[in-house]
């Protein structure tokens, strides 16, 4: 496709670049907070996750580091707007003039957008939120 320098390019970078940062904060972060460790011999890991799930002063500290670490992780885990806010700012699209919406620096938080060279919006699936699914 001629375009694809021009339109997927930037997003493929943007992707990639984001990907390798949440594969390093996984690796460093995760072994950190709890002490489980990708490799190690069961027994430690156990005794660490024995240690988290401790009562006390202990317990109740490694608890908070988990629930930072879970805080941390959100953007390797909710990345929607990596995932789904993508857009294509020049190449087989026709602007309109609508400026670009600010992103969320974290990636986390997805706003929708009908601007050209953006993920076309959808409503998703049917859900208990949404209604019964319509039928005929």
């Amino acid at each position: 496709m001629d375009s694809y320098e021009q339109e997927r390019r930037p997003v493929a970078v943007r992707n990639t670049e984001w990907a390798m940062l949440s594969a390093l904060n996984h690796l460093t972060t995760a072994q950190a907070a709890w002490g489980v460790i990708g490799g190690a011999p069961p027994a430690p890991n156990l005794a660490a996750f024995q240690a988290v799930l401790a009562a006390g002063a202990d317990g109740a500290s490694r608890r908070a580091r988990l629930r930072e670490l879970l805080h941390t992780m959100r953007t390797e885990w909710q990345h929607h707007d990596i995932e789904l806010g993508y857009g294509y700012e020049e190449g087989a699209l026709v602007a309109d003039g609508t400026p670009a919406r600010e992103r969320d620096p974290l990636g986390c938080v997805h706003l929708p957008s009908a601007r050209p060279g953006a993920r076309a919006p959808t409503r998703g699936s049917p859900s208990a939120a949404h209604g019964p699914a319509p039928t005929g």
